[in-house]
């Protein structure tokens, strides 16, 4: 197959008090391909192949919240 990726994260960070932080990000990625796929599973004795308009993505976000302490 043949595709893209975009993987991108921004984040911020601030001071609470002498030896706090408290930090917020946000995360991005989105994977995307198109071509001739291949499935093959020895279990199953499966092996197939999809060539005509086989399109897969993937697309995940994530928050994160962080509270430091340093010493």
């Amino acid at each position: 197959t043949r595709g893209s990726a975009w993987h991108a994260i921004v984040g911020l960070a601030a001071p609470l008090a002498k030896d706090v932080n408290l930090g917020l990000s946000f995360e991005y990625l989105r994977i995307e391909s198109t071509g001739t796929h291949r499935w093959t599973d020895s279990l199953a004795n499966a092996d197939e192949s999809w060539d005509h308009g086989v399109e897969v993505w993937s697309e995940q976000k994530s928050v994160n919240l962080k509270l430091q302490y340093v010493f």
